[in-house]
């Protein structure tokens, strides 16, 4: 529903835009990590001229939620290296794509569980570990020539 969607809360608590350091307070890696794996892989890639380079973002990446600027913002920036990283691999054989799941049934969720259900979507209604590999494994087994850019996966 349209109130699940906006009162959507994943980020490392509420943080209202205009709160000094609230960047700083999000779990490493939010857009520091794919730059670290890029570095460790892609050289090798483009010597050989082959690979994939899978990203696990979120839908968090182009929808706001209210109380969440600082989250909202990391994973911008995080689908900001992917689309970098596939302008200057496309054409050499690297293939990159950005797998965007919405809410995935995962502890992650424990501290919100008051909401599910009401504010945030059901776990029974989210989805599961099994679909967000589904998806990488069929980005993977695609033919050489084919890539997929992005990849959304939305719950029911």
């Amino acid at each position: 529903s349209q109130q699940t969607q906006s009162s959507h809360s994943t980020g490392s608590g509420n943080v209202p835009a205009g709160v000094p350091g609230a960047l700083s307070n999000q779990p490493p890696g939010g857009v520091t990590a794919p730059f670290a794996v890029v570095h460790a892989f892609l050289a090798a890639m483009r010597a050989r001229g082959s690979g994939t380079i899978v990203s696990i973002g979120t839908v968090a990446d182009r929808t706001i939620y209210p109380h969440n600027a600082a989250y909202s913002a990391s994973k911008y920036g995080a689908r900001a290296v992917h689309e970098v990283l596939r302008a200057e691999t496309r054409g050499t054989g690297v293939r990159a794509c950005l797998i965007a799941p919405g809410p995935v049934d995962t502890p992650i969720w424990n501290r919100h569980e008051a909401a599910l259900g009401h504010t945030l979507p059901p776990r029974d209604a989210m989805l599961r570990v099994e679909d967000v590999v589904a998806a990488v494994r069929y980005v993977v087994a695609q033919p050489p020539h084919v890539n997929i850019d992005e990849l959304r996966l939305s719950f029911r």
